[in-house]
């Protein structure tokens, strides 16, 4: 059977789920953690049924049990032959957000969770006399008391919460309403003020920009083709040009062989040529000594004698 635990577990529940760190928006600050921590106690208090606070069971500041000691209470003995007093849980408290959820790695004869179902269970009640009842009604409930001052807490930040409201709201009006004005300034000025003659003539010219443009980069392809195909006929010109140039070298070198070879020969000749004048004097010389010798000789043939030396040398 489902077990109700008390208010003060709850709220000092490891298991309680950690709210958000506390968001800075613009110029309001909102404290997340402490407006979750609030709103939480209110929810757990609306769905908490309202029982009795002759059951409701504290903890003393010494660790022992509430129950014990009002068993064994200032008034009355301890009377143990009374039946003991458990409060069932609704069902509509089984999923409240301050339950500590069950550990599925701690089993059931765990020595910490047995200590806690004693803490829970094992306390007794004794109402066979008056003045228990005007003792119990008499003794504060520290739970009721941090209840009440949740539920003051709770109340006092209503205002504020609702002032931060009013203000975030005034906030975005003001920021909201110049804008929707400047877009609808906007919307009637493109509306009554564009000139739709001046539109037309950008856009004409904007085609004919884009035409020129098209013919421009097909010249400018048509020129990267034309000079890379010039660069190729440089570099053949200049291959040839290379090629021309060896040959010409090559036949200067050639003519100075031959040029050698013959002033050579030139010289070799003109230094033999006094030698043959010498001759050719002698034997001229001869001829003519012969011809004096010879009476019969006419002149004429002395002519011809003469030349055909001549023509010889």
């Amino acid at each position: 059977m489902a077990r109700q635990r008390p208010q003060y577990i709850r709220h000092a529940s490891p298991y309680r789920p950690a709210p958000p760190k506390s968001l800075t928006s613009g110029m309001y600050h909102i404290d997340h953690e402490r407006l979750l921590f609030f709103s939480q106690v209110y929810q757990g208090l609306r769905r908490a049924p309202q029982r009795s606070p002759l059951v409701s069971r504290t903890r003393a500041s010494n660790g022992v049990a509430r129950s014990n000691v009002l068993s064994h209470g200032r008034f009355l003995k301890s009377k143990r032959g009374l039946p003991l007093l458990r409060e069932e849980s609704p069902a509509q408290d089984e999923n409240s957000p301050f339950d500590i959820p069950r550990d599925p790695f701690r089993s059931d004869n765990d020595p910490s969770r047995q200590a806690e179902e004693s803490d829970d269970e094992d306390f007794s009640f004794d109402w066979d006399e008056e003045t228990t009842l005007v003792a119990m009604l008499q003794d504060e409930d520290p739970a009721d008391s941090e209840r009440e001052e949740l539920i003051k807490l709770a109340t006092q930040i209503k205002n504020p919460m609702n002032a931060q409201g009013l203000a975030l709201k005034q906030h975005l009006v003001q920021t909201l309403v110049p804008a929707t004005r400047h877009v609808k300034e906007v919307h009637t000025i493109l509306e009554e003020k564009i000139d739709i003659t001046y539109g037309t003539g950008i856009i004409a010219i904007d085609e004919v920009c884009k035409k020129f443009e098209g013919i421009v980069m097909k010249d400018e392809d048509q020129l990267k083709t034309l000079s890379a195909e010039v660069r190729n006929d440089i570099k053949g010109l200049f291959t040839k040009l290379k090629l021309a140039y060896d040959r010409r070298d090559r036949v200067w070198s050639e003519f100075q062989k031959a040029m050698e070879e013959k002033s050579i020969q030139t010289i070799n000749h003109l230094n033999e040529l006094p030698s043959e004048l010498d001759q050719t004097v002698a034997r001229i010389e001869q001829k003519s000594k012969d011809l004096d010798k010879d009476s019969g000789v006419t002149a004429k043939s002395k002519e011809k004698m003469l030349k055909g030396l001549l023509d010889k040398l």
